[in-house]
């Protein structure tokens, strides 16, 4: 999936949840995320490890974050961000349907580039 925004902005994933089969090298289920708009782009993420849950009551976090560790130690922490440099993200999500977890969650943003400050930052478009 391509994940595009307007001439001068920068693409921002914040994680929320993410829950994928954690397996060696990641090679039953796995997210991959690169920094520009093709699979060959530079990568920024590929992993299946296991992220930590926020409990949230009218926007407010009220637990301390449930984690499971993950077999592969790359996990993807509560709130990591991912940026792009370019107004394009690629991201592929791989599972092998046998096992299934919860999947996963992210905010997606479009963050003007600094010399766009003030901007409207809601200009987004995935394909």
């Amino acid at each position: 999936m391509l994940i595009l925004a307007g001439s001068h902005f920068l693409v921002s994933l914040k994680f929320v949840e993410f829950h994928l089969e954690a397996s060696e090298s990641c090679r039953y289920d796995y997210l991959e995320i690169r920094d520009g708009p093709y699979g060959f782009s530079p990568l920024l993420y590929k992993g299946c490890g296991q992220l930590c849950r926020l409990i949230y009551y009218n926007c407010i976090v009220v637990t301390e974050p449930q984690c499971l560790p993950s077999a592969t130690g790359d996990d993807i922490t509560p709130d990591q961000v991912f940026m792009s440099s370019r107004q394009y993200l690629w991201i592929r999500f791989f599972s092998d349907e046998l096992i299934s977890r919860k999947g996963f969650l992210v905010e997606v943003t479009a963050r003007p580039q600094k010399s766009e400050l003030g901007t409207d930052c809601s200009s987004v478009r995935m394909t």
